[in-house]
């Protein structure tokens, strides 16, 4: 098994803490985009515009694979795809616009997610999660 390079810089980086209440009310591709873009919380960059965070991610067969989006035609994983966004935005105050849209001055598609830095889930040293909970039941 290999990981991807961004999840193994992820994991050593820290842990992020996802609002549970949230995750509940997501499932499918919906959950698991959600799972992915808050692994991707360091690659997010400040768009200058209100307290808001963008994100671009090229849309190819590996990305749909990731999400196990496994449709026989790309437009028809491009829209499950935005309908999983548009259930993320709904679930997510974090969340603002998540959209597919045609690459600018390059053929195919990309995602673009526009999100809230105040209320994006955030990479933390593990020694700053505060917990009652033992880190291993019995």
């Amino acid at each position: 098994v290999k990981l991807a390079d961004w999840l193994v810089a992820q994991l050593l980086d820290g842990l992020i803490v996802l609002d549970w209440q949230t995750q509940r009310q997501l499932g499918g591709a919906a959950k698991r985009l959600w799972y992915y873009l808050a692994a991707r919380a360091p690659d997010f960059q400040p768009s200058g515009i209100d307290n808001d965070e963008r994100l671009a991610l090229e849309l190819d067969a590996d990305f749909y694979a990731s999400l196990n989006l496994q449709a026989a035609r790309d437009r028809d994983n491009r829209s499950a795809l935005a309908r999983a966004g548009t259930r993320i935005v709904a679930a997510d105050r974090a969340y603002r616009a998540i959209t597919v849209a045609r690459q600018p001055h390059r053929s195919g598609y990309e995602l673009r997610v526009s999100r809230a830095i105040d209320d994006a889930p955030r990479c933390r040293p593990l020694g700053e999660i505060e917990t009652d909970e033992p880190a291993i039941a019995s």
